[in-house]
């Protein structure tokens, strides 16, 4: 039997104040560790708070690793890192983490600061006092920090460098830039996958161009001027107009990338093998003695070999896909700007990545001077689709049965792949024995690839016979106005209503909303048949004005149980006006419900009492709070129902303990009493026949006045007739004492 205490156990005890239960092995000495927190003044005087950790007895100014993300509400909270413990710690570095505005860690006014392009800049501000403030205390030495982030975090590294490389911001301040998972181009960003649900968080490219090219590190860095090596010196040579690619400057550019395994992970052990593959046989090369102009020779330690391995699969994975980082690595500490690798891991989603004539890695130069129209059309040429969905139109999949719809795809997408074919959402893709309709793709358009998947799964889309659009915006239009100057131009040019010359279409389905010119809302509202479909040459079109009003004022109210109590929010900025913003076209009235990010809201009051959207002119009142309630709980319909019985019944039915559906089937099942029990029960006309302590009836709050017919239940309980009627026809119990009627009166 073994032995107890276990050599290394921890105990575990009960009671007696907080004991250690159970800890994870030690993955780094952390003894020797000293945890510091700071604030540093930003350019605005915000104080920036920051985390610093080092090495006990390290020296003035360590090795200095900064982290920071700022963005998204996500906040850097203290964890267990044994990647920066034992990797940076351990070896002498100091590790520090910045909780820059936009994070999460100060409630939404602090995560709000960061939002937009304006925003980022003070973010960018706030990294940058972070990086003064530990050279103003002796933590570091000026210009020999490292700057690391990741997506969003990517992108403040990019925009850290090219503020440094433009010395808009003083003396340098940086020595090493690792940029993972970065997103960098502004232009486009919202285009990209998942990009459209981070507008709130940077803003509208269509909208807001002008202020997001501040932060948009791909078209900052083309309007740099970045010096050329040549003849052993550095001289200055202007990049060429609209380079396909980001050009960064570095005393040594690494790209890695991985296979596509997704924005934070692996994806599969296969793809996790070769990559292993890659890196073990990057490091069993000796790396070479390199020297140049641009660096020293290779090192032959463990940092060159990594080094090396870094360049190696970069060279051996030149295109780019989802997940990279790009580093850069100065060898001084004001060292000339060199192009050192051209890589397209921040280009645009319509540039994409190529293959070049040989690897491009460390040491090696690439002109965009006299080279950048010829990638431009290599890398048109090689943007590829990664997903493909196309459905078959309804009368052509009839004509297909007992095939695979691939089948009678496959060689009509072989043809389209073969000759480079561009394909896009909506496109008309005629096959031998049918006509397809791509669905959507990913991204937005490019040229089939063997990497291709395609999925064909779904109903067939289909031909309108009729279609019902109504249309609002700020002037009123009459439906042939309506249909001349928008739904008419909505279908022309490529998007021509479907007919036999038809090559691309537009996609509609019941309820979708479109905005126009001039701030003209088009909703589908009806079609026939249903589903997702087209317009064709012979879909009958009807076209009205929504003349739905505006609210003059409107009072939103939270329900105090949804609201957050661990930090402090303003409730119109944070929540309601974020969900206003976001769903422009939503009607409401009275008493609806609605949730945003948690919270759960109540029309409680508007003006006009009727269906209505919230504009630009709309007074909005919120407030207040909301106790969960039965009646605050119950939506509009059932609502309406309530109000049309008796004022006292009313009461009985949302001041009981029943929940929100129970009151509803109460309201629309009528599981109570059967007429011919309800006939059983004693009725006279007031006064009753002997005397009786009650003279209001419980269920109207009315007195009982002569000759009004009224009931005394078996538990004695008296009420108006009417009212007690309309109670047991729900219910099988007294208003009052709860006592069960239809047992009392049936005798079971």
């Amino acid at each position: 039997m073994t032995r107890l205490p276990v050599e290394g156990a921890a105990a575990f005890y009960f009671g007696g104040g907080a004991r250690l239960v159970r800890r994870l092995p030690q993955l780094y000495e952390a003894a020797p560790v000293e945890e510091m927190r700071l604030e540093a003044r930003s350019a605005d005087g915000t104080l920036v708070p920051f985390t610093c950790l080092r090495p006990r007895n390290c020296g003035e100014a360590p090795p200095t690793l900064v982290y920071a993300y700022g963005g998204f509400g996500i906040p850097l909270l203290p964890n267990y890192n044994a990647s920066i413990g034992a990797a940076w710690l351990e070896r002498g570095g100091q590790y520090i983490e910045a909780n820059l505005r936009g994070g999460g860690e100060f409630g939404p006014a602090w995560e709000r600061a960061g939002r937009g392009a304006l925003g980022r800049l003070k973010v960018y501000e706030d990294l940058e006092a972070v990086a003064d403030e530990l050279v103003a205390r002796g933590l570091a030495a000026p210009g020999d920090l490292a700057l690391m982030g990741r997506s969003n975090g990517g992108l403040l590294v990019a925009n850290a460098l090219v503020r440094e490389v433009r010395g808009a911001r003083g003396a340098r301040r940086f020595r090493a830039f690792v940029a993972e998972v970065p997103l960098t181009d502004m232009r486009h960003y919202h285009t990209w996958l998942a990009g459209h649900s981070w507008l709130e968080e940077y803003g509208d490219p269509e909208q807001k161009w002008e202020e997001l090219r501040q932060i948009s590190a791909y078209h900052l860095a083309q309007e740099l001027q970045v010096p050329r090596a040549e003849d052993g010196e550095a001289s200055p040579k202007l990049a060429a107009p609209e380079p396909p690619d980001l050009s960064l400057c570095g005393d040594a550019v690494l790209l890695r990338r991985t296979y596509p395994l997704g924005h934070g992970s692996y994806d599969g052990l296969q793809a996790m093998q070769q990559e292993q593959k890659v890196k073990r046989e990057a490091m069993a090369v000796q790396p070479p003695s390199v020297s140049g102009p641009f660096f020293g020779p290779w090192s032959t330690n463990s940092c060159g070999r990594a080094l090396r391995a870094e360049a190696n699969l970069a060279q051996s994975n030149t295109e780019v896909l989802s997940r990279f980082a790009l580093i850069f690595i100065s060898e001084d500490k004001q060292p000339k700007m060199r192009m050192k690798v051209v890589s397209h891991a921040m280009a645009s989603q319509t540039s994409k990545a190529h293959q070049f004539s040989k690897p491009i890695g460390l040491g090696t130069s690439y002109d965009m001077a006299t080279s950048s129209s010829e990638h431009v059309r290599r890398a048109d040429a090689e943007e590829c689709i990664k997903k493909l969905h196309i459905l078959p139109l309804k009368e052509a999949d009839a004509r297909i049965k007992g095939k695979s719809r691939m089948e009678v795809l496959a060689d009509t997408l072989r043809q389209i792949r073969n000759t480079k074919e561009v394909v896009r959402s909506g496109d008309l893709v005629k096959a031998t024995e049918a006509e397809f309709v791509v669905i959507k793709c990913d991204p937005p358009q490019g040229c089939l690839s063997m990497d291709t998947d395609f999925f064909v799964d779904g109903a067939p889309v289909i031909c309108f016979q009729k279609i019902q659009f109504s249309a609002w915006g700020p002037t009123e239009l009459s439906s042939e106005q309506l249909f001349n100057e928008y739904v008419r131009p909505y279908f022309k040019g490529e998007y021509a209503p479907y007919g036999p010359n038809a090559k691309r279409v537009r996609l509609l389905y019941t309820g979708q909303v479109v905005k126009l010119d001039n701030d003209i809302y088009l909703q589908v509202e009806a079609t026939e048949p249903t589903g997702l479909g087209l317009v064709s040459t012979d879909t009958e079109i009807f076209a009205n004005w929504d003349s739905t009003p505006e609210f003059e004022k409107v009072h939103i109210l939270p329900f105090m149980d949804t609201l957050p109590r661990a930090y402090q929010y303003e409730l119109f900025s944070d929540y309601l006006k974020p969900y206003l913003v976001a769903n422009p076209c939503k009607k409401y009235q009275a008493n609806d419900f609605f949730t945003y990010q948690g919270v759960q809201f109540k029309v409680v009051a508007c003006e006009p009492d009727t269906l209505a959207r919230i504009g630009k002119s709309t007074t909005i009142f919120c407030e207040g709070q909301l106790q969960p309630s039965l009646r605050n709980l119950l939506p509009p319909n059932l609502m309406s129902q309530v109000a049309q019985l008796p004022q006292g019944l009313q009461m009985l039915l949302l001041s009981s303990e029943r929940t929100t559906r129970e009151v509803e089937e109460m309201l629309n099942s009528r599981r109570g009493l059967f007429p011919a029990t309800i006939d059983e029960i004693e009725q006279f006309d007031w006064p009753p026949p002997h005397a009786h302590a009650q003279q209001t009836c419980m269920v109207c709050l009315e007195d009982f006045q002569l000759t009004q017919p009224c009931r005394r239940l078996p538990c004695s309980h008296v009420f108006h007739k009417t009212c007690i009627d309309e109670w047991l026809r729900r219910c099988t119990d007294c208003p009052i004492c709860k006592a069960n009627v239809d047992r009392a009166v049936r005798n079971y």
